[in-house]
C-alpha cells in the first residue's frame, strides 16, 4: 500500500470505542487534570432547632393560638367610692328629699294685702287713704290675674322686704317693679313708695327706743 492509500484510509477510519484517545500537542496544560465537581454532596441534618423569636412577625403568624399583644394599654379597675357610714358602721342612704310646694297665688295674695295694710294703716291720715284705695287695685289686678308672672314675684318680694323691716332692699325691689313694668304699675306705683316711707319711719323709731 502506497502512503497516499494509506493517508486516505486514515483520514476516512472512524475511531472505535477500545481506541486510545489522541493526544493534542498543547504545550503547558497537557498533565493538568481539573477536579469534576461533587454532585452528590450530603447536607447534613441539623441536629438542634436554631432559637427563634416569639415577638417576630413570622413566629406569630405561624403560631395560630397566640394572640399578639395589643398596643392598647389595659383600662385600670374603676375604684368604688368611699359608702359613708354612720356610727355603728352601717351604711348610710341618703333619701332626697321632697321638694316644697309653692304657696298658691291666693296664699301669696293673703300675705301682701296682710303687709300692704299693716303699713298703709302707719301712714299719716291725709295720705293714709288714697295709698290704701292704690293697692287695692293691685288686689284687684291680682286676682283677676291681670298682672304679669314677673310683676306678681317682684310684688310678693316686696312685701317679703317690708315684713322682714328690710327698707334696703324694698327700694331695689320697688325700683325693678316701676322700671321693667312701668305701664302696668302706674295706678299704685307710687302707693308702694310710701310704704317704703311708712317701714323707714317704723325702723327709726325701733333705733331710738333701743
Amino acid at each position: 500500500m502506497s502512503s497516499e492509500n494509506y493517508r486516505s484510509a486514515s483520514k476516512s477510519h472512524d475511531p472505535g470505542w477500545n481506541d486510545p484517545p489522541k493526544v493534542t500537542s498543547t504545550s503547558g496544560v497537557a498533565g493538568t487534570v481539573l477536579p469534576k465537581p461533587l454532585l452528590n454532596k450530603r447536607v447534613p441534618f441539623p441536629l438542634q432547632k436554631p432559637p427563634t423569636n416569639p415577638s417576630s412577625p413570622t413566629e406569630l403568624a405561624a403560631s395560630p393560638g397566640k394572640v399578639p399583644p395589643s398596643s392598647t394599654p389595659t383600662p385600670l379597675p374603676l375604684i368604688p367610692k368611699s359608702i359613708p357610714t354612720g356610727s355603728d358602721g352601717t351604711p348610710v342612704v341618703n333619701i332626697p328629699e321632697a321638694p316644697t310646694e309653692l304657696p298658691t297665688q291666693d296664699e301669696l295674695l293673703v300675705q301682701i294685702r296682710t303687709v300692704f295694710d299693716e303699713f298703709a294703716q302707719q301712714l299719716e291720715e291725709t295720705r293714709r287713704a288714697d295709698v290704701q284705695k292704690r293697692v287695692n287695685l293691685i288686689y284687684e289686678q291680682w286676682t283677676e290675674r291681670m298682672l304679669p308672672a314677673g310683676l306678681e314675684k317682684h310684688i310678693y318680694d316686696f312685701s317679703t322686704a317690708l315684713k322682714e323691716k328690710d327698707d334696703i332692699r324694698a327700694n331695689v325691689v320697688h325700683r325693678s317693679i316701676v322700671c321693667d313694668y312701668g305701664s302696668k304699675c302706674a295706678l299704685w306705683g307710687p302707693a308702694l313708695r310710701q310704704l317704703i316711707f311708712a317701714l323707714q319711719k317704723c325702723n327709726e323709731q325701733e333705733v331710738q327706743e333701743s
